[in-house]
């Protein structure tokens, strides 16, 4: 009878256990690793004929839903549309949070995954950093499965960035925007790009008139001072930061 009734014992708490598991997903990965995860049971399949929606007439939530649709476009998946109105299953919905939520501030958001994926945050940049977040886990799965549960975000450090010398090897505008949608796609949110400078005069027989100088932007002042055929207009490099505000 002591030996049956351990027995029974073991089967219950084995079962019971797994129940235990089964009802949490684990956190999934991305970089940076989300704050904080409560796992759900099942997962949230992507549909690639699905919506993209946002609120009605709201510019935020409606910029990021259409630079997400552009991103899928790159990936591949050209069957999506942007959209308002009532999610159905495999949609993905952008919000902004009626009330200001003191938890997320500028930057945070909260990543909600059941049959439908909600991003929501208090401002644009909270609602793009949750898009990039979806990027990443789609990246990982190329059956567009997603763990269901609710992450809550929000970046450790306020200045995450990378800096660039453009003075003394020049990049394409070109190579420039697809350095600004790759630091996005981590959450950096500083670009510091060094446009003016000499190269380095020891290369150049330590001779400083024969040395290298790049400046990078036109100059209606001095107009042979931007270095030739190497140089940005100022309507090119004014069109680059409003491209890179977006991101």
């Amino acid at each position: 009878m002591i030996l049956l009734k351990k027995t029974l014992i073991a089967i219950f708490l084995l079962v019971f256990s797994n129940a235990v598991f089964a009802q949490s997903n684990p956190k999934p990965f991305v970089i940076p690793s989300l704050q904080k995860w409560e796992g759900h049971i099942g997962h949230f399949t992507f549909n690639k004929k699905g919506t993209i929606r946002f609120a009605t007439q709201n510019q935020h939530t409606k910029k990021v839903a259409s630079i997400l649709l552009a991103d899928f476009k790159e990936m591949g998946v050209h069957t999506l549309k942007t959209a308002t109105g009532a999610a159905q299953k495999g949609d993905v919905v952008f919000k902004i949070l009626p009330k200001y939520d003191s938890h997320l501030k500028e930057e945070g958001y909260y990543f909600d995954v059941s049959d439908v994926i909600t991003i929501s945050a208090n401002t644009y940049r909270g609602l793009f950093w949750g898009s990039r977040t979806l990027l990443q886990l789609l990246e990982q799965n190329s059956l567009g499965n997603i763990v269901k549960g609710k992450a809550t975000d929000f970046p450790k450090y306020e200045v995450r960035g990378f800096m660039l010398d453009d003075g003394r090897k020049f990049f394409t505008l070109d190579f420039l925007k697809r350095y600004v949608k790759l630091l996005a796609y981590y959450k950096m949110g500083d670009f510091q790009i060094h446009l003016n400078d000499n190269g380095f005069h020891k290369y150049f027989n330590n001779n400083w008139d024969s040395t290298y100088s790049g400046f990078r932007l036109e100059s209606e002042t001095y107009p042979n001072l931007a270095t030739k055929g190497e140089f940005y207009t100022k309507k090119e490099f004014r069109d680059f930061q409003l491209m890179a505000q977006d991101y």
